[in-house]
């Protein structure tokens, strides 16, 4: 569901889930681990967002291709 939530929601429901996330590091860590793993339309957006809110991202690690994904 939380996958769904950063690939399908729009700006409304994008800003729920930043505040939720701002307070609960364990939320932070379940976005991470689905950005790092699932293929999203906007992956390092995604990240630039968590490093936002104070949660360490290693820019080095490879993140899911959505498009080539698609594609298939």
């Amino acid at each position: 569901m939380l996958a769904q939530l950063l690939d399908r929601s729009h700006m409304t429901e994008w800003r729920v889930l930043y505040r939720l996330a701002k307070a609960d590091a364990q939320l932070r860590s379940r976005i991470k681990r689905i950005i790092l793993t699932v293929p999203l339309p906007l992956p390092r957006f995604w990240l630039v967002t968590l490093v936002s809110l104070g949660e360490p991202v290693d820019w080095n690690v490879p993140v899911p291709d959505h498009f080539e994904t698609s594609a298939t």
